[in-house]
C-alpha cells in the first residue's frame, strides 16, 4: 500500500531573500518570539485571576469556569500550554522558520492543517508534537502514522485506517478527538460521543491523547454562541469520561478566545494571529504587547504625469479630477495583493499615505503619489507594516478588502522573496522543542495509551 496516494505534492517554496525582486517580505523573527511571551504572561495573569473581560460566575471555579471538583471535563492544566497554530506556511510568515523559533521557545506542540504540512517540517528536522488540524480521508493515515503526527478524528474510516496503519508500522497511530460543538463542519457532536467512544474501545493502536473544538463566533460582539461552544464541549467531555476516556489534553481558544474568553483556556490555547503580532477583529480585546512580525514591500517601478480627466486601469474605475502625479508598482493580485482594495487601499511612500488608484491588476497596482512628493522610480514602497511614524496594519487592509485579517498574509505569493531577520537567540539550543523526543504526550497527565 503506498501510504501517501492520494496526498497533494508539497507546493512551491517562496523564493529566497532577494531585495531585488518585485517584491518581498521581511520577517522578524524576534517579534515572533517577543509575541509568543506576550501570549504567555496573558495567559499567567488570566490564570492569577487578573483578566476582567470574562468575570467567573460566583459558583464557578476561579480557573476553570465551570463548577469545582474533580468531576468537570473542563477544569485546566496549570498553566495553560501554546499549541502554536503554523498552518498555511505559517499564515505566510514562512513555517519552518517560525517553527524553529516556537521549538526553541518551548511550546507545547504546532498545529498544521495537513500531512503534508507536518511532513515538510518533519524534513526540516522539526520533532516535538504536530496536530493535524484537518480529519483528511483514510489514504493520509499511513503517512500520519508514519511522521508521528497526531491526526484529527472524526469518522469510523479514518479510526480504522490509522488502527491498520499503527499495527502494520509497529508504531501508536495519535489521535485527538474532533467535537463539532456549533461550527457544524467537522466534528462528533456532543450526543454522538458515547456511540463514537465505543468505536474507539474496538481499535487496536490508538492513543488518543485529546479532544478539541473550534469556535465559530470568537470575534463575534455576542459571547453567547461561543458559550453555548464552551458548554457543548463540556458535554462532549463529559461523555467520553463516562466511556473511560479521562484525562484528555483540551483546547478551544483560538486567538480571539485566548484574550476573550479565560474560561477556555484549559489545557492549552491555539495562538495564531497572536503569534505574528496581528490584533483579531473582535470587541473589547485587553491590551497585549503585539509586534507584527511581517512587513512587505515594493518599489517604484514607473513614474508618470497622468492629465485631468485620464482614467487608470482596467473599467476605467478612477478617472484623475486634474492632473496628477501617479507611480506604477510592480506587484498585483497574483502576488496576494488583494483586487477587492481597488481605490480603497493605501500604501507607504516616504512615510506618507498614498492612495491606490484604479483597478488592481494581476501584476501591477498604480498609486497617487501627491503626498508623498517627488518620489522617484526605484524608492521603497511599504504595502504592509511601517514606514517612518505611519503604519499599515494586516487590519486595515481587510477592512480595505472586506476580508478577514486572516487571509491578508497567508495569500501573500511564493513569487514574493521571504527574507528573515531576528532568529538567533543565546542559549536557544535545538530547534526541537521541549524535549527532541516526537513520541512524548501534549499534556503533563497521561494520556488513554494504546490498547
Amino acid at each position: 500500500m503506498n501510504d501517501t496516494a492520494g496526498a497533494p505534492s508539497f507546493p512551491a517554496a517562496p523564493l529566497a531573500c532577494d531585495r531585488q525582486t518585485p517584491s518581498w517580505v521581511e520577517v522578524d523573527l524576534a517579534a515572533v518570539r517577543r509575541n509568543l511571551h506576550s501570549v504567555r504572561d496573558f495567559l499567567a495573569r488570566a490564570g492569577e485571576g487578573q483578566s476582567v473581560l470574562e468575570p467567573a460566575p460566583a459558583s464557578a471555579s476561579p480557573r476553570g469556569g465551570l463548577p469545582a471538583g474533580p468531576a468537570s471535563p473542563l477544569l485546566e492544566a496549570s498553566p495553560p500550554r501554546v499549541l502554536a497554530v503554523v498552518k498555511a506556511n505559517a499564515y505566510g510568515h514562512g513555517a519552518i522558520p517560525v517553527a524553529r523559533v516556537l521549538a526553541e521557545e518551548g511550546v507545547a506542540g504546532l498545529a498544521v492543517a495537513s500531512v503534508v504540512e507536518g511532513a515538510q517540517l518533519r524534513e526540516a528536522g522539526l520533532s516535538l508534537p504536530m496536530l493535524v488540524l484537518a480529519a483528511g480521508d483514510a489514504s493520509i493515515a499511513g503517512e500520519s502514522v508514519r511522521l508521528g503526527l497526531i491526526q484529527t478524528v472524526c469518522s469510523k474510516e479514518m479510526l480504522g485506517a490509522l488502527a491498520e496503519a499503527s499495527q502494520r508500522l509497529g508504531r501508536p497511530a495519535r489521535v485527538h478527538l474532533k467535537i463539532d460543538s456549533g461550527l457544524g463542519r467537522l466534528g462528533i457532536r456532543p450526543d454522538e460521543v458515547a456511540h463514537f467512544a465505543a468505536h474507539l474501545r474496538q481499535r487496536r493502536g490508538l492513543w488518543v491523547e485529546g479532544a478539541f473544538t473550534h469556535l465559530a463566533t470568537a470575534d463575534d460582539a455576542d459571547p453567547a454562541y461561543a458559550q453555548l461552544q464552551h458548554a457543548e464541549f463540556s458535554r462532549a467531555l463529559q461523555g467520553l469520561a463516562g466511556a473511560g476516556f479521562h484525562s484528555l489534553f483540551r483546547h478551544m481558544a483560538n486567538s480571539a478566545a485566548t484574550l476573550r474568553f479565560p474560561r477556555m483556556h484549559l489545557d492549552a490555547v491555539r495562538p495564531g494571529l497572536l503569534v505574528y503580532g496581528i490584533r483579531p477583529d473582535a470587541p473589547g480585546l485587553p491590551a497585549l504587547d503585539l509586534q507584527p512580525a511581517l512587513t512587505w514591500k515594493t518599489r517604484v517601478a514607473f513614474v508618470r504625469l497622468l492629465p485631468g480627466g485620464h482614467s487608470v486601469s482596467y473599467s476605467r474605475t478612477y478617472v484623475a479630477d486634474r492632473e496628477r502625479r501617479c507611480a506604477v508598482l510592480p506587484v498585483g493580485y497574483a502576488d496576494g495583493y488583494p483586487r477587492r482594495s481597488s481605490n480603497r487601499a493605501q500604501v507607504l511612500a516616504r512615510g506618507a499615505m498614498c492612495p491606490v488608484i484604479g483597478t488592481v491588476c494581476m501584476d501591477h497596482v498604480m498609486i497617487d503619489l501627491t503626498p508623498a512628493g517627488d518620489v522617484a522610480a526605484g524608492e521603497e514602497v511599504v504595502l504592509l507594516g511601517a514606514q517612518g511614524q505611519a503604519r499599515i496594519t494586516a487590519n486595515d487592509i481587510a477592512a480595505w478588502a472586506e476580508t478577514v485579517v486572516h487571509e491578508v498574509p497567508t495569500v501573500i505569493g511564493n513569487r514574493v522573496a521571504r527574507c528573515y531577520t531576528g532568529g538567533d537567540r543565546a542559549g536557544s539550543g535545538s530547534a526541537r522543542g521541549e524535549d527532541p523526543d516526537e513520541t512524548r504526550p501534549f499534556s503533563r497527565r497521561h494520556p488513554a495509551r494504546p490498547h
